[in-house]
């Protein structure tokens, strides 16, 4: 467990809240109950200079992984009501948005598609099976020579994806199952090369976790998006972990 994120974490979250707002100071509460189980090294005093000169910074975990912690290593004894299931106000789909849907006649996709299209850096393909949406995603990561994290509901998909990542980019693609991923990764970015990963929905937490700092070096993939959301909201293998 790295503390120094926990606590990078807990402060961020604290500063969406105004000064005056009775939850800006439950984030500290929680983190300084937590930092007291620790009793051989608990410095209250310490706590609130840390706290009062700590500067949020920018990373891709949140409070989930503050949530995994606590399921993964079982610490019953912290008890932290603000990590209850938070959710975002919902914001409709704007006009804006219809706007920037195209329908195309073509029988595959192409990464022209991306390429010619600067207004986003995100893209949702409809298109039936056999239309070419994995292809034209790893051959976009081959021509921008940018690893990719893709990520599949399914197990039995990620066979096929490897092989055929292989085949259009020459590169491997490292299993999330990998007993060698950690050491790949970091060799990887040691060498200004970062790997490219695919895991399942149930694994990409820990793979989001390790690639955290290189985040925007990735293209990523969401296979079949619509099973990947259905597993996300409805899985019973994730009742444990889901925020």
């Amino acid at each position: 467990m790295d503390w120094f994120i926990v606590s990078i974490i807990f402060k961020r979250e604290s500063e969406l809240y105004d000064d005056d707002d009775i939850d800006k100071q439950k984030f500290y509460n929680a983190w300084n109950k937590w930092s007291s189980t620790n009793p051989e090294k608990y410095d209250k005093s310490k706590n609130d200079i840390i706290w009062k000169n700590m500067k949020p910074t920018d990373t891709y975990v949140d409070l989930k992984y503050i949530r995994n912690i606590i399921f993964t290593l079982k610490l019953e004894n912290i008890v932290i009501p603000e990590l209850n299931k938070l959710y975002k106000n919902f914001e409709p789909l704007t006009k804006c948005f219809y706007s920037n849907i195209i329908n195309i006649n073509d029988k595959y996709l192409t990464t022209s598609l991306i390429t010619d299209n600067d207004n986003t850096n995100d893209y949702i393909f409809k298109s039936g099976l056999g239309t070419g949406k994995t292809t034209t995603a790893f051959t976009y990561s081959k021509e921008q020579n940018a690893p990719i994290i893709s990520v599949c509901s399914l197990k039995t998909v990620i066979d096929s994806q490897c092989a055929s990542y292989l085949s259009i980019t020459g590169r491997e693609l490292v299993r999330y199952d990998d007993p060698d991923l950690k050491k790949k990764h970091a060799i990887s970015i040691t060498n200004s090369a970062p790997i490219s990963i695919v895991s399942t929905t149930d694994s990409f937490y820990k793979i989001a976790t390790m690639t955290d700092n290189n985040i925007g070096k990735y293209i990523f993939f969401i296979d079949e998006a619509h099973s990947v959301l259905e597993y996300l909201l409805a899985s019973k293998t994730l009742d444990t972990s889901r925020d």
